[in-house]
């Protein structure tokens, strides 16, 4: 590097994923001295203030778009597009008196397509290039194609091809046009660490509400009728509180270094579908089980996607309302298949540290 950029980064507070992917990239940014700061609002910057507390934490407006429970996601925010596009408009304004304040150079949007400025690099992660929308497929993804062509760069956090991918469709599209996108390979803010297998299972759920603790209180009345012992991992950054539920302990939040720990010497993972955590359990060669929440149409397109993997396998979410649905059996079918040869992750330097190095050289 010639020379520091100033660089903001803006997560989209949408569960922890949108967050969580960008630690990565912001923990290198700062070990190359670059000056980060980092924009969000409600969990996400909880999440990356405990992350990051060296670092400057600017919050943002709420974007106040709500899950419809009875509708599906897609069909949630389809719904609220004039106040998407409203709040966006805003978010702009509020982005330009930010970046002249601060003197940024280069923007880090992820997933919130109105930060972006006139003045700055404008570059934005996500693997949403093509939502599952059904029949009205056409209508979302027409409008993510315009409003990636306002980005200098659109980084995708998967592998180049669609073979080898995780997101399979979704950020893969054929007919999207392709000029700024950059694959930049799966992001995880987990390191694997070198320990004995434990027979504590980790749980890790992560969403919107009202979805999140719905998913939640259907789990605990299954978990405490197995025989396994759990740690549920409620992804609660404002809150690092912990109590026992039965045979479960139930964590609101904790660091990064202990979850790693715990992940690292888990027989198998339980967690809720997002593409984040598929990252997460992929970098870290962990069997897992995933629930889709019910109606997200991109974790239950991804659910099905992995099922034919040895990795992955799922459980819809109306399995686990169904008093009939034995927990207990799908575990210990799992841990029976479980894929016993390690999938080695080639050492070398990550993607993505070197396409945004090429940006913040121009």
């Amino acid at each position: 590097m010639n020379s520091s950029k100033t660089v903001l980064i803006a997560p989209l507070n949408w569960g922890l994923g949108h967050a969580s992917r960008c630690v990565p990239i912001i923990r290198w940014l700062v070990l190359q001295k670059h000056n980060v700061i980092i924009a969000a609002d409600g969990n996400a910057l909880s999440f990356l203030k405990c992350e990051f507390p060296d670092e400057k934490c600017i919050r943002l407006a709420d974007n106040q778009l709500k899950y419809f429970e009875k509708f599906p996601a897609w069909l949630s925010i389809l719904l609220q597009l004039p106040m998407f596009f409203i709040f966006a408009l805003k978010e702009q304004k509020r982005i330009r008196k930010i970046v002249e304040k601060n003197q940024i150079d280069v923007v880090i949007s992820d997933n919130r397509y109105g930060i972006r400025t006139k003045k700055t690099t404008n570059v934005l992660i996500s693997h949403q290039l093509n939502l599952n929308a059904g029949i009205l497929s056409f209508i979302p993804n027409t409008i993510i194609k315009h409003l990636i062509s306002y980005f200098n760069f659109c980084l995708v956090p998967d592998y180049q091809t669609y073979e080898d991918s995780l997101a399979g469709k979704l950020s893969h599209p054929k007919t999207i046009q392709k000029t700024n996108i950059e694959y930049i390979e799966p992001l995880s803010r987990y390191e694997k660490l070198n320990f004995p297998e434990s027979e504590l299972i980790p749980v890790l759920i992560s969403g919107p509400e009202p979805l999140k603790s719905k998913l939640i209180k259907q789990l605990l009345s299954k978990l405490k009728n197995t025989s396994f012992s759990y740690v549920l991992f409620c992804g609660n950054a404002e809150n690092y509180s912990t109590e026992n539920y039965h045979n479960c302990i139930l964590k609101n939040h904790d660091t990064t270094q202990n979850i790693s720990t715990i992940l690292s010497q888990a027989p198998l993972v339980i967690a809720s579908g997002g593409y984040s955590t598929i990252m997460d359990m992929h970098c870290l060669d962990k069997d897992c089980i995933l629930i889709p929440f019910r109606g997200q149409t991109e974790q239950e397109y991804l659910a099905k996607f992995h099922n034919a993997s040895a990795k992955f396998s799922f459980i819809p979410m109306k399995d686990i309302a169904n008093k009939n649905f034995s927990l207990q059996e799908v575990i210990e079918a799992k841990l029976r298949d479980k894929e016993k040869s390690a999938h080695i992750m080639q050492s070398r330097i990550p993607k993505f540290q070197e396409i945004i190095s090429q940006i913040l050289e121009q």
